[in-house]
């Protein structure tokens, strides 16, 4: 004889408003999910344009001091937030000209990276691995990396011996452009 899986053949199915309240249940727990995933992937975002950033610069700096030239990080044109070029800068103006060897590209996705003065545009490395302006002035600053809506925001500091330090902060995004 076959076993029944249920007793009454009426009942041996769910009903409409089970299944209606099982589907209630999960919506409001992936709706209650759905912020916290999105401040996460903010954060990771934030993480990976720093250490890229952070990676290139130090690259940067070795780099001149190991082959004895100027090595400039330079902005693309729409900012630091749009992506960078680490080149051997052999004319010395912070601009990649013609000739000139390109020798890293990086990227930040979703991420407001800012910066004041020269830095907003470049940071060029001269041979002795020091940060300086185009005209040979030093150069110091800090990088803001951040994501709109998040108030973790994290900071580059270059000091004027070319030393890069990561801090973080608490404030307010401002909308990338």
């Amino acid at each position: 004889m076959h076993r029944r899986w249920c007793s009454r053949p009426r009942s041996c199915g769910r009903s409409l408003l089970e299944i209606m309240t099982v589907l209630g249940v999960l919506s409001v727990l992936a709706g209650a999910a759905s912020p916290s995933m999105a401040r996460l992937v903010a954060r990771y975002q934030q993480q990976a344009a720093l250490s890229a950033l952070y990676a290139h610069l130090s690259m940067a700096r070795q780099m001149a001091v190991a082959k004895g030239q100027r090595i400039t990080v330079r902005a693309a044109p729409a900012g630091w937030h749009q992506g960078w070029e680490v080149f051997a800068d052999t004319n010395r103006n912070a601009l990649l000209d013609e000739g000139e060897t390109v020798l890293a590209v990086g990227q930040a996705r979703r991420v407001h990276i800012s910066a004041r003065g020269p830095m907003a545009e470049y940071v060029s490395f001269d041979p002795a691995g020091w940060p300086v302006q185009a005209n040979g002035a030093f150069l110091s600053g800090r990088f803001v990396i951040c994501s709109p809506g998040d108030p973790h925001t994290h900071l580059l500091v270059m000091s004027a011996a070319g030393r890069i330090r990561q801090e973080r902060a608490q404030g307010h995004c401002p909308q990338a452009s």
